[in-house]
Order: C-alpha cells, then structure tokens, then sequence
C-alpha cells in the first residue's frame, strides 16, 4: 500500500488529480466531464412545487411546530446532548469521517450539474509531506456587505411570510488572491489547521481546482441502506464557551425549527428510492464539534429499493436539501435571482464508490482555485426567525475557519 506524502512526492503536478482525505485516503486522475451532467430533476425541472404541499403535516415528525426535539431523544438539551462516544462528540473520531472501502471512483458535482470522475485507488494516510503555509496577497473580501446581506435577509423572510417559501440558503462569495503558493499548498495547509471529516482535492482539467474541508455527509449507502446526516444550526466556537455555546445551540428554537424542515425534506428525498416505510430519522438533532464552530446534525436512514443506482440517488435528491432549502425548487429559483452568479462547484457534492457501496459529501467549506485568485463561499439558513446581522456573523464564522490557514481571519 501507497503512503500519500509518497504519492505526492511523485504526482503532486498531476492537472487532473484528485484526493479524498478523511478516516482513509483515495487518489485518482480525474477526466473530462460527463456528457450527460448529473443532476437531480428536482434542481432541472422548470416547475415550482406548492409550499403548501412540503409534506409537513401537524404534529409529524419534521414539523417545526415540534422543533424537531422530542423529551429525551437524542440531542433533546435536557440529556446534555453529547453522551461519551456519540457521534459529533469527538472531531477525530474516525467512524464519522469517511474512509474509502476499495474505492473504484472519485465522483465530483458541481451545483450546476457537471460531473467529474477518476479510476480511484485507496492510500494510507501518512503525516502530511512538508509544504509552506501559502500567504495572501490581501485579505478576503466578500461578494456584498452586512448590510446588502441584511437586506437579501429580509427579502427572503417577505417571500416566506407570503407563503412563497419556508427556507432559504444564503451564501456569499469570498474571493483573494495568492501571494505565493499553489492549490495543492493551500490543501495541505486545510488539512494541518482546520481539517474538516470529508476533506477533498480535485483538480479539474480547464476548471478551477476543488479544495474542500466538507464537515456534511450528503449520501452514503452500502449494503441496501443509504444514509444522510445534513447540518442546519451554528455558532462560533469561543475558546473557553464551548459547554456554554453548546447549550445555546441546542436550546434555539430557530435553529431547531430550521433543522426540523430540512430533515423533511431529506426524508421525502430518500423516500423517492426507499422501500416502503423503511425511512426513519436516527438523530432529529446532535451535535458536531470543529476547530472553530458548532453545529447541529441529523442522521436519516433509509433501505433503498433492490437495484437502486448512482442516478436513481443524485435525481432523488441532489443538490442536497440543507444548501438549498424548502420546497427545494423555489429555493433554488430564489437563489438564482439573489446570489446573481453560479455556484459552481460550492454546494455540488464530491465523494467515492464502488460496486456496492459509496458516499458523498455536500462540497460546503469548500474554495475554488484558479491561478492565483481564490473564491471562497459561506452560506446559511434563513427562516422567518432570522436576523440579518445574526445570518452575517454566522457566514463569517464559516469562512473564518477556512482563512485561518493563511494566518488569521477573514
């Protein structure tokens, strides 16, 4: 078996390599795109779905009336939310990272629909070669300010009080500009300060190069069950307040709200390929710990119909429901018109799989490198409980993990 720093020694100006770095290590070289995108038909269709048909029925598991929380479920605050050992507790624990089992390919969607592949082959993670920590030429700066993001807020929260809507995903561009260093530096950088469980490198031939530090699992599947634990509810992580910043977070009833409607979503998704009945929420809410915020997390499960594909499950349910919102179509119709560019590949989905098995996760704190200019998203949930100037903070607590690389924050 390969050892990574061994591998890089020898390919690291491959124009087409692509590394998955997490529980376990893949590497390929990627091709040209597919000739036929991939794309779920929710995102394609030029049709609108009905707000008033999003599947939420009073009282029903996902209904933001309940707040997603029941008396002594797991995440319910009053259990403390973290048991010793329960997913989310512990960043490095690498059951909850993925770890590519004989991966045949290296898969990577951008929002847009194209799709990316390599001939992948599995590594051992290695302590990373030496690299120098890549420098800025100047700080990042955002696509808009607080307070044009402050308005977009209240645009979306006027559209959700007219029944237009339940949620929307808000994201803001960040771009800068290399003073020194490459794409595969800024990677290896990712990995030593702020490493996410779902870490991604891909460089696309004509394209910008992928560098992800992805904390979501959009789908995984293997052996007939698929799973997806989508992230809804942050806070900044405040050396010193983490119990107290926990607490916060999971005692918000805006965030709660916020990731019960997503986690109805997830399930009307996984239900298009589902057996009958065979959908159930594992987690309504849990927490996940990373260098610089907190999260909540569900998990949702699912066993798939006999025969079910790698197509079958990107038209069911890409792009992923959390970066999008609710109803799925008219969130992204809202996004097209207010973030006014593409997304490319923040938001698609990047992972691996074989014959029987495969994950991929939501390509969220994720960049896109092109020479020496990069541009990196942040986004978040917005609800008719939001507060422009609370959504501002909460984008840049996101990307502040990712700048923390070049020695500081945003």
């Amino acid at each position: 078996m390969i050892h990574l720093g061994d591998f890089l020694r020898v390919n690291a100006g491959d124009p087409a390599l692509a590394i998955l770095h997490g529980g376990g290590c893949a590497v390929g070289s990627l091709g040209a795109p597919a000739s036929r995108p991939a794309r779920g038909d929710v995102a394609c269709s030029g049709t609108v779905e009905d707000p008033r048909r999003a599947g939420l029925e009073a009282g029903a598991p996902g209904d933001p009336r309940r707040a997603g929380l029941e008396a002594g479920a797991p995440g319910d605050p009053r259990r403390a939310g973290l048991e010793a050992g329960a997913p989310g507790s512990t960043l490095a624990d690498p059951r909850r990272a993925w770890c590519p089992t004989n991966p045949t390919t290296i898969l990577q969607y951008d929002y847009e629909g194209t799709a990316y592949t390599a001939p992948a082959q599995s590594l051992v993670v290695s302590p990373l070669p030496d690299a120098p920590v890549p420098r800025l030429a100047s700080p990042f700066q955002s696509a808009w300010d607080a307070a044009v993001h402050a308005a977009k807020v209240e645009d979306i929260r006027r559209r959700i009080a007219r029944g237009d809507c339940y949620q929307v995903n808000l994201a803001v561009p960040f771009t800068a500009r290399l003073a020194d260093g490459d794409d595969l530096a800024v990677f290896l950088a990712l990995l030593r300060t702020s490493p996410g469980p779902f870490a991604g490198f891909i460089r696309r031939p004509g394209r910008p190069t992928v560098v992800s530090q992805s904390p979501e699992n959009f789908l995984a599947w293997d052996a007939g069950r698929i799973t997806s634990s989508p992230i809804k509810g942050t806070r900044r992580r405040i050396l010193g307040r983490e119990d107290t910043t926990r607490a916060e977070l999971l005692a918000s009833a805006k965030d709660r709200a916020e990731l019960a409607m997503i986690v109805d979503l997830v399930r009307n998704d996984l239900g298009r390929l589902a057996l009958p009945g065979s959908v159930q929420v594992d987690a309504p809410a849990r927490l996940l710990d990373l260098p610089y915020v907190h999260h909540l997390v569900a998990d949702i499960s699912a066993r798939e119909r006999p025969g079910t594909t790698l197509d079958d499950r990107l038209t069911a349910a890409f792009p992923a429901g959390s970066i999008t919102g609710a109803p799925k179509k008219m969130a992204i119709s809202i996004i097209r018109e207010l973030e006014g560019r593409p997304r490319g590949a923040y938001c698609g989905a990047f992972g691996w799989s074989n014959a029987t098995a495969g994950q991929l996760a939501v390509a969220i704190r994720t960049a896109e490198i092109h020479g020496d200019r990069i541009t990196l998203w942040a986004g978040s949930g917005i609800t008719a409980d939001s507060d422009g100037p609370a959504e501002w903070d909460e984008v840049q607590a996101k990307a502040a993990g990712f700048a923390a690389m070049f020695g500081g924050g945003r």
